[in-house]
């Protein structure tokens, strides 16, 4: 993703674990930087799991805007999570 998202790939369930931590890592060096540096509020990150395709999204929020106020975010994607039955 070239748009201010990145896209980290796990292929197994056990690489999770290990993607979450690239992914937190992400967010602290990368994502907060730019957010920051657009001087657009935010005050957490949210964090979106969609099962049904794997993946867990990430990016800047503000609980007081109600419209998306990201610049960029971070997307893990992990094929084995949308086949699994853990939900």
């Amino acid at each position: 993703m070239d748009d201010g998202f990145s896209d980290i790939s796990c292929p197994q369930w056990d690489d999770l674990p290990m993607g979450i931590a690239a992914l937190a890592e992400d967010l602290i060096a990368r994502v907060a930087t730019l957010q920051d540096a657009s001087k657009r509020p935010w005050d957490h990150f949210r964090l979106e799991i969609w099962e049904d395709s794997g993946r867990i999204v990430a990016f800047p929020a503000d609980l007081a805007e109600p419209c998306r106020v990201d610049v960029a975010g971070c997307q893990l994607t992990c094929a084995h999570l949308a086949t699994r039955e853990i939900w």
